[in-house]
């Protein structure tokens, strides 16, 4: 018993449940791989990425890429 069944798949990714459970929002900034570009996305907007694209970029280290050069995507 649980949350797993073979036959009937848990539609939501493992981070996904974590946030419902804890009630708060997703803090890690991403990069899209299929783009050529230098734009960090929003946390909020992770689901509009393929799941393959997505790079996790953790709030502590969005300071870094910044510093680097790459720029924050407007909320």
């Amino acid at each position: 018993m649980g949350i797993f069944d073979k036959k009937d798949p848990l539609k939501l990714q493992g981070f996904e449940v974590r946030f419902l459970a804890q009630r708060r929002l997703p803090n890690r900034w991403l990069i899209d791989l299929s783009k050529d570009d230098n734009i960090l996305i929003n946390p909020q907007k992770y689901y509009l990425l393929n799941l393959e694209d997505r790079f996790y970029v953790p709030y502590r280290y969005v300071r870094l890429f910044v510093n680097s050069g790459w720029k924050q995507e407007n909320t």
